[in-house]
């Protein structure tokens, strides 16, 4: 599974039937298992940990419902298994740069780090689902519009609880 993860990241990418093999079981362990060293080097808390999990796979939802407005070929479950396993070999180097202690402070590596995620994420998207670029790419700037209301709301709930 880790080899078709990190294929994503040499854009190898397989058929979506390709992906059909790994349990969904093993690609949220390894996702969280990657997630979760990120969130204790900048010291959150476990309830910080398990909201933003919870936020990043709801943006992932989302991303899938919008893939599955195109492409009505393929079943939910495989499509939660190839966006799985996307999202693994796109987390390791984001993981591996937060390990060795590259600081996400620096607006150039945050914008370089966005493109190279949103980059992965469309072609790797366009060719496997087979939707076009255009429209893998507006459903990632769409999820990333959710993610950032998603988190202003996260953030403004988190704001009202401490201030009381």
């Amino acid at each position: 599974m880790l080899k078709d993860a990190l294929n994503f990241l040499r854009l190898k990418v397989q058929d979506v039937e390709h992906y059909d093999k790994h349990p969904m079981s093993s690609i949220l362990l390894i996702f969280i298992l990657l997630e979760i060293p990120t969130y204790f080097i900048d010291g959150s808390s476990i309830i910080e940990i398990i909201s933003n999990v919870a936020i990043t796979l709801l943006v992932y939802l989302f991303f899938i419902y919008w893939i599955f407005r195109k492409v009505k070929t393929y079943s939910f479950i495989l499509a939660c298994k190839f966006f799985g396993i996307l999202l693994i070999g796109i987390s390791i180097p984001l993981t591996a740069l937060q390990l060795i202690g590259t600081s996400f402070e620096d607006l150039t590596i945050v914008l370089s780090s966005i493109i190279f995620m949103i980059y992965i994420t469309g072609i790797s998207t366009s060719k496997a689902m087979g939707v076009s670029k255009t429209y893998a790419l507006s459903g990632i700037v769409l999820s990333i519009v959710a993610l950032i209301i998603l988190f202003i709301i996260y953030f403004m709930i988190e704001m009202m609880i401490l201030n009381v």
